[in-house]
């Protein structure tokens, strides 16, 4: 909720991951996960991708009066893509999304 107003996926609220393969065999990849975490969520889900040697380069919220709040962190690692994907579900996992 934003000012009382149910906000959408669609006003950039949702979680994006992004996978570009890094080669044409289709085994090394750049994953760049970007999903909402609450204030809560920030510091499991940040030291979980670090041990996962995601490189984290901030931490931001948009709104002001939203509820919950939520926060955003972009983050980067390349490796086998299943491996990456594996890694972005168990940070999912530590956040309150639905």
């Amino acid at each position: 909720m934003i000012d009382g107003v149910h906000g959408s996926p669609e006003a950039n609220i949702s979680t994006e991951i992004m996978f570009k393969p890094l080669d044409s065999s289709g085994t090394r990849a750049d994953a760049a996960p970007d999903f909402p975490m609450t204030s809560q969520d920030v510091q499991p889900v940040v030291a979980l991708m670090r041990r996962h040697h995601f490189r984290v380069g901030c931490l931001y919220n948009q709104e002001t009066n939203e509820h919950p709040q939520l926060f955003f962190s972009h983050m980067v690692n390349e490796g086998d893509p299943y491996r990456l994907a594996r890694q972005v579900r168990r940070g999912l996992d530590l956040t309150d999304s639905q």
